[in-house]
Parts: structure tokens; sequence; C-alpha cells
């Protein structure tokens, strides 16, 4: 079980907490020989799907509300938004990015969406690449940007 719940978060503190969590209070249980499948299933119903309502407690929402922020520079606003949101979507595309310690990526860093391995930026674990995934870029360049 601890294996899946690691394939799904990558060992991501809260979202090991929280899959946890809804393990324990799951119902039905766990199917034994099933785990896999069964655990994805509760991601998916208890996780993903409908995420901005069932972020409690928030978590997901603070990562979006950090990449849809608008920053002051020199007196001019503009979004930061739309640099942070094609560094993510060239992430997705690719698998994986040269990492070279732009403002942007340092960004993305801190909110935690992505990690550096090996000199590579890489989407943090499974349940953010389904939850920021390339749809959701899109429908984030559209509304704000």
């Amino acid at each position: 079980m601890l294996k899946e719940v690691l394939f799904w978060t990558n060992g991501q503190p809260f979202l090991t907490q929280k899959l946890c969590k809804l393990i324990c209070v799951a119902s039905p249980p766990v199917t034994i020989n099933d785990e896999a499948k069964w655990i994805e299933n509760l991601v998916h119903q208890q996780v993903i799907e409908n995420w901005e309502v069932q972020d409690e407690p928030e978590h997901l929402r603070t990562i979006r509300d950090r990449l849809c922020r608008y920053v002051e520079h020199n007196r001019i606003l503009y979004s930061k938004q739309q640099a942070l949101l094609l560094m993510h979507q060239q992430i997705l595309e690719q698998g994986k990015s040269v990492a070279v310690d732009t403002p942007e990526q340092t960004e993305l860093l801190l909110s935690g969406l992505v990690v550096k391995q090996q000199g590579y930026l890489e989407v943090s674990n499974q349940i953010y690449k389904l939850i920021f995934d390339y749809s959701w870029v899109e429908r984030m360049l559209v509304q704000y940007c």
C-alpha cells in the first residue's frame, strides 16, 4: 500500500499524510491484491476530481494561487503568471526541463509544483501532473493572460 501511496505523492509530506488518512477512513476498505487500482480510484475520487472544492485543508489551491498572482516590478503591474505557466507547460510537454535558476524556475520550485533532480526540473508527483496538467495550463493562460 505504501508503495502505491508513494507512486502518487512521490513522498510529498502533505499529500502523503492526506492520502494515508483517506485510506484509513475509506469505505469500502481496500481490496486485497487490488491495492493499486483501489488507491488510484481513491486518489481520483477524493483528491483529483473537483479538487478545488475537496482541497481541505488547503494545499492545491495554494499552489494554484502562487502561479496565478500578479507582481509589481519597477512600478509596472504585470503577470508573472504567464511566464510560470509557460515554463510549467514546457516541463509537462518534455517531461523535464534543464534547470538554469531563472526567477521563474525558482518560483516553480518554491511552489512545490516541480523538483530539481540531476540538473533538471520535473513535476513533483503524479497528483500534481494530473491536476496541473496541460489543459489546466491552457485554461489559465486564456483566462488570465
